[in-house]
C-alpha cells in the first residue's frame, strides 16, 4: 500500500501494477510486487519502507456497527 506520488513512482518500474483482487476490481494504494524485486533486497526494503510510513500516518479504522 502506497501514497499516490509513491504509487506513481512504483508504477514506472518494470512489472509492476496496481492491486486487482477479482477481475476488473482493483485496489486503490495496493500494488504488486514483481518477482524481480525479491531478489534485489536492498530495493524492495525501501519500498516497504515507504509503505510503511505511508500506512503508520493513516488514521485508525472506524468500526461499523452491525444492524441487527
Amino acid at each position: 500500500r502506497l501514497s499516490e506520488k509513491d504509487q506513481n513512482e512504483f508504477l514506472d518500474l518494470d512489472n509492476t501494477e496496481i492491486f486487482e483482487c477479482s477481475p476488473g476490481k482493483f485496489w486503490k494504494e495496493y500494488v504488486v510486487i514483481p518477482e524481480w524485486m525479491y531478489e534485489n533486497t536492498p530495493f524492495m526494503e525501501n519500498w516497504i519502507e515507504r509503505s510503511f510510513k505511508f500506512v503508520s500516518n493513516l488514521p485508525p479504522k472506524v468500526k461499523k456497527k452491525k444492524n441487527k
